[in-house]
């Protein structure tokens, strides 16, 4: 990968600070080459072909000290990059952890005090389930009232005053029907 002292810049979603599926990456590099500095671009287009989604820049250094990790937000207008500084954040003591870090300035706080924390959503009576849902799938496509479709949440329907459902750009649906369960037997 890199020499010892050598840099390493990873370009990442935004997943990667959390998610299961990034735990051995982050555990590497908190052994290996402990981040430096994280930027979280703000700007959902572009970064990735064909998907809408908030992008990580990671700079680690190979065999670095490790220490609190830099963070900063990055918002980009065209050719115009704004730089928003978030401020210094240590990386949990357990590498695989996710790392609660703050994407803007306003979710500095937010995120100390999540650090704390040792419950999760299933604590308090959640379960969170994801799986193979394409919002342009027209084909699982039904209205309010059919038997076994749920609500489609998308992220523009959630704003600081609250939800505003339904809400959904052209070419999503308000509803989704699940396939229907097979039997194991």
């Amino acid at each position: 990968m890199a020499r010892p002292g050598g840099v390493l810049i990873l370009l990442t979603p935004t997943g990667f600070m959390g998610g299961q599926y990034f735990c051995s990456l982050r555990q590497y590099l908190a052994e290996e080459a402990p981040p430096l500095c994280i930027d979280v671009v703000t700007d959902r287009k572009g970064v990735f072909d064909g998907v809408q989604q908030e992008t990580v820049v990671t700079t680690c250094r190979r065999a670095g000290p490790r220490a609190a990790a830099v963070m900063r937000a990055l918002h980009v207008q065209g050719d115009i990059i704004d730089v928003e500084p978030i401020g210094c954040f240590p990386l949990p003591a357990d590498a695989q952890a996710p790392w609660r870090l703050p994407r803007r300035g306003t979710q500095a706080q937010i995120a100390d005090a999540m650090t704390g924390m040792s419950c999760r959503l299933a604590d308090w009576g959640y379960r969170v389930r994801s799986g193979p849902t394409d919002g342009s799938d027209r084909t699982r496509d039904s209205g309010a009232g059919t038997a076994g479709a749920v609500p489609m949440l998308w992220p523009e329907a959630i704003s600081a005053t609250g939800l505003h459902w339904p809400l959904a750009k052209r070419g999503r649906s308000a509803w989704y029907q699940p396939p229907a369960r097979k039997s194991c037997w």
